[in-house]
């Protein structure tokens, strides 16, 4: 943990900071004897056959328009691929037995952190992230709550699976949490060419991707890994990210998994259409 305890001299804590420190998950495991080998082992099987049953039903559909059916199938598929590597992990694990790590409510830094954190989330995703995000006239439907809630579930605990495997080789939190700040930037590709096309519907106004990313995802990241390494509470890095993605979900309008009104819309590039295209210029 990055915490200077009030008798512990710069020089030791310096030290823990560049060497190894003990580890916050146990590491990648599935012959624990536990629960977590059902899931991880049961979540991967699942996982598969919606895999093989995604390739039987997209063999006649025109993969160039929106299918609500298809885009709830591809997101399970990946909600369980992050429920199988979370509890394979130990990322699940440490979340129900010790889901808080050393937050404490009566420490004005923590306080503070929290604060802080609470307020890149509501700002950048309630606020300025729906300035670059338009919904063509979808309508809202319950279903946006629900879905939003298990994709904040599996997508934060994912992040975190990489915070396990370079905490597994033996590297510092330091490295830990550069090198897992780095590697959650290959969301963003994963998000721009796959999910913002066959899974979200489009809504991205392309000019303002951009700025969406330094007002939202960049900030929100960096202080999410920056929390964790020094707080190590799993259950507030979950919070965050689903109050994140509950934003987005409700913002774009995110659509139900029966056809709906954006049922058979163009997918477009990069999820989204310029200004010119949308009339906004």
């Amino acid at each position: 943990m990055l915490i200077i305890a009030g008798n512990e001299n710069p020089c030791g804590f310096c030290k823990r900071v560049v060497v190894a420190d003990n580890h916050v998950f146990r590491g990648f495991e599935i012959t624990t004897g536990t629960w977590t080998d059902g899931v991880a082992i049961g979540a991967a099987g699942l996982g598969l056959m919606l895999f093989l049953l995604l390739l039987v039903l997209r063999r006649n559909k025109d993969l160039t328009r929106y299918d609500n059916h298809l885009a709830w199938l591809r997101a399970s598929i990946y909600f369980l691929v992050g429920i199988s590597l979370s509890a394979a992990a130990g990322v699940t694990e440490r979340l129900l037995a010790n889901p808080w790590g050393s937050s404490d409510p009566s420490s004005l830094v923590w306080l503070a952190a929290t604060a802080v954190y609470l307020a890149i989330i509501v700002y950048g995703y309630w606020i300025y992230w729906p300035r670059g995000t338009y919904t063509q006239g979808r309508r809202l439907y319950w279903t946006f709550l629900p879905f939003a809630l298990v994709w904040g579930f599996c997508e934060a605990q994912l992040w975190l699976v990489f915070w396990v495997l370079f905490e597994t080789i033996g590297l510092s939190t330091i490295w830990v949490a550069a090198l897992t700040f780095a590697a959650g930037s290959l969301l963003y590709p994963w998000h721009m060419h796959y999910w913002d096309m066959y899974v979200a519907p489009a809504h991205n106004i392309l000019e303002l991707n951009g700025r969406k990313a330094l007002a939202s995802h960049i900030p929100n990241s960096l202080v999410a890994i920056i929390y964790f390494a020094v707080f190590e509470s799993v259950a507030m890095h979950v919070m965050m990210q689903t109050l994140a993605l509950v934003a987005a979900a409700y913002c774009m309008r995110f659509p139900p998994p029966w056809r709906s009104e954006w049922f058979g819309q163009p997918v477009y590039r990069f999820g989204g259409r310029s200004k010119d295209e949308l009339g906004l210029s």
